[in-house]
């Protein structure tokens, strides 16, 4: 079976790539959906620390995933959601690479 990712930033245009694979989904398509968001790096400081920073980045993913993951879920029958820090484009393709990915919508 193939696996198709679909980065998700929260945004409307990530929900829209879901809903577009849920319609193939309608239309017989077969295929395991893995869904990523990926938090950019930060640096820590004096003022600012790493946990402090893991934790804003787990929030800030939950938050972007938290609205994609039920309609996921009851839309692409199997989803499953990961998060990574980093730089997007370079993580995104990382992924895809590990994970056997052989679309990104």
């Amino acid at each position: 079976m193939k696996r198709i990712l679909v980065p998700i930033d929260g945004s409307d245009h990530s929900a829209k790539a879901l809903r577009y694979l849920a319609e193939r989904r309608k239309s017989g398509e077969k295929a395991e959906v893995l869904i990523l968001n990926v938090q950019s790096g930060m640096p820590s400081s004096r003022y600012v620390s790493k946990q402090a920073i893991k934790d804003f980045q787990s929030a800030e993913s939950e938050k972007a995933l938290g609205k994609v993951k039920v309609r996921a879920l009851q839309r692409l029958l199997k989803a499953d959601a990961y998060a990574e820090v980093g730089e997007p484009a370079e993580v995104i393709v990382s992924f895809a690479k590990k994970s056997g990915t052989s679309e990104i919508v």
